[in-house]
């Protein structure tokens, strides 16, 4: 954003992942890096649509303000940065209350069972061993399972969205429904026009 003022250009980036030239698996992960932050900035990139704005205010919104707020992002469950505004006060607050009563080395063991969580085939299982983790890990994995990518259809319209239909559902009275009975096939959402 520096730059970018003291040029007078609009610049937009596109983050990629370092793979070193050797590893020909593409799997290399710094040790720096915790699997819940890759995940949480890849939701935030496809929030972006994978490329950092040139807007200010919408780089300090997706990606935050400072380091800081930009650790507390990529630590939030997917759908808490995915679809922020239909979260931000139906979860994400008790989410962030919680996530800031953690110190740093709590936090290293969240995203360590985080990482443990996301391959275990037996999730319900371990969620409800969670211990001290327990209320923070029900943001993630809500009664053990995974939760759903997005939220509830009708709050998309909050995130100015709509579910593209094969067959609207039928509306009784005047109001014309924005609901679905049968979703496309691929179920995409599209921007309203």
């Amino acid at each position: 954003m520096a730059l970018q003022a003291r040029l007078g250009v609009s610049i937009t980036a596109f983050p990629m992942r370092f793979v070193p030239m050797d590893d020909i698996n593409r799997r290399h992960v710094s040790d720096r890096w915790r699997w819940r932050q890759l995940r949480g900035l890849q939701c935030v990139l496809l929030a972006t649509r994978g490329l950092v704005s040139p807007n200010p205010s919408f780089f300090h919104r997706a990606f935050g303000t400072s380091v800081e707020e930009f650790e507390e992002i990529i630590a939030m469950p997917d759908r808490y940065i995915v679809w922020r505004t239909s979260y931000e006060t139906n979860g994400a607050q008790d989410w962030r209350r919680l996530y800031r009563a953690f110190g740093r080395s709590a936090r290293e063991d969240l995203f360590a069972l985080l990482a443990r969580l996301n391959r275990s085939r037996q999730r319900e299982k371990d969620v409800a061993q969670s211990g001290a983790f327990r209320a923070i890990v029900e943001h993630y994995y809500p009664g053990g399972k995974t939760p759903s990518n997005r939220p509830p259809e009708a709050d998309l319209g909050i995130q100015g969205l709509v579910l593209e239909c094969e067959r609207p559902l039928e509306s009784s009275g005047a109001e014309q429904s924005n609901a679905c009975a049968q979703p496309t096939k691929a179920a995409r959402v599209k921007l309203q026009q």
